[in-house]
Order: structure tokens, then sequence, then C-alpha cells
């Protein structure tokens, strides 16, 4: 297994914005919910995010990159994760 360092903390107010986008229930960020984003099918390598944002359409997908583009925030899209080689799709 591969240990990667912990995330650095998320920029004030971000959070915040990112729920005004898609609300309190498409942020997740309660440890027992990240955890299923850890990790594709490949559960050699584990890294949980810092958050995770479920946007339900195509406006709050861009509204989201749009904001996070601003911050200057880097992102990880994810697909279904059943990805076998360390995809991310």
């Amino acid at each position: 297994m591969v240990t990667v360092p912990p995330n650095p903390p998320l920029p004030a107010g971000l959070q915040a914005e990112l729920v005004s986008i898609v609300g309190a229930d498409g942020v997740l960020v309660r440890p027992l919910e990240l955890a299923v984003y850890e990790c594709d099918g490949l559960t050699l390598e584990k890294a949980a995010p810092s958050l995770v944002v479920c946007p339900r359409s195509t406006g709050e997908v861009s509204a989201v990159l749009r904001l996070l583009a601003n911050r200057g925030q880097s992102f990880i899209p994810r697909g279904a994760g059943t990805g076998l080689a360390g995809g991310s799709a």
C-alpha cells in the first residue's frame, strides 16, 4: 500500500461556496462518506479527498469548475469509480 501525505486544509469559505452551488447534500465532508472515494477498483493506492462535490446538472458542474478555477483550486473528476488500473473514472 502507498502512503499519501494528508491534504492541505481547504481555503477559507470554499466549502460554503460549494454548498451554495450544489446544496448541503451535494458536498460530502464526513470521514465515512469520504472513505468511499479514497480509491477506485485498484485498492492498492488510497488517498482520502478533502471533500467530494456531487453536482446534479451541467449548470452546477460549470459553476463548481468556475469557482475552483477562480480560486486556483485543483480537483480530480470521478466517474463511476470502477477503474482497475488506478484511474479515477
